[in-house]
Order: structure tokens, then sequence, then C-alpha cells
């Protein structure tokens, strides 16, 4: 199995594993969210593949579309983690948000092109970061205003 390919199933493990240490109560709490913010992510990934706005080069699988093991893993664990620990503080909700996807736009999809896991092609990174953090916000506002889940004042 080539690198690539073996760090995408690491990945998809390491992120699984992390998931219950969130809580049950706190997963069941924002999932819902996720599920909103992962539709609109795989809807996007049909343009995507057709504007060629970006290339994953490693599946897990041929029957599996490529962008759905990033999904359905690290961006999983990842928003489970943010929302548990920034949901009801906009300010460090925004922050962290801002932070991870200039990451993500920056200097992770340079090194997912250099091991050749994904790469970006018609699509700059900076247009990535603002797709991605755009979604952030569509993701607090479902949460807080679809959901109608207020946090409650602190104690």
């Amino acid at each position: 199995m080539k690198l690539p390919r073996k760090l995408l199933f690491a990945m998809l493990f390491l992120s699984w594993i992390s998931i219950p240490f969130i809580g049950w109560k706190d997963i069941r709490r924002f999932l819902p969210s996720y599920f909103f913010i992962a539709f609109l992510l795989l809807a996007e990934s049909y343009p995507a593949r057709k504007l060629k706005w970006w290339h994953a080069k490693t599946n897990v699988s041929h029957n599996i579309d490529a962008e759905l093991p990033y999904i359905s893993s690290a961006y999983l664990a990842i928003v489970l983690w943010i929302m548990k620990f920034t949901y009801g503080k906009f300010i460090p909700f925004t922050v962290v948000n801002l932070l991870m996807n200039l990451v993500l736009a920056y200097p992770l999809s340079s090194f997912a092109r250099k091991i050749n896991l994904y790469s970006l092609e018609r699509m700059p990174p900076f247009i990535l970061f603002v797709l991605m953090y755009a979604k952030s916000f569509l993701l607090y506002g479902f949460q807080r205003y679809i959901l109608l889940d207020r946090p409650s004042p602190p104690a």
C-alpha cells in the first residue's frame, strides 16, 4: 500500500477513534449541523469535479466518491470538536475556524499535493479558504437558528 493510501486510512482511523471522547450528548447535539454541511460539501463536489477545481488522487475504493473519506472522517471529527469547545462563543469559533481553514488552504493543501493525496487544480487556495470559512458560518447559523439551539448563559 502506497504512502498516500496509508495516510488516508490513518486519517480515517484516528478521526473516528477521537469521536467518542467528545461525549455522546455533544455528538447528538451537533451531528445534525454536521450533516447539513456534509450534504453541502458533497453537493459541491459534483460541480467541483466537472469544473476541475481539485483532484483527489487517492481513493479508499473505486465505488466511493473521493471526497467522502475526508468528509466522513477528519472533517466530521474537526467539526464536532470545534463545536464542542467553541459553540456559544462566537469570537473564539470564528478565530478557530479562521486558523483551521487557513491551515487547510495553504500548508495542508501544499503537503497533500506533494504526497499525491489531492491537489487544487483550478481553484486557488484563497478561494478554498473562503468557501470553507463561509461554510463554518453556515454551520454555526444552522445550529443556532435552524435547530433553535441557544447556548445557555455562563454560570
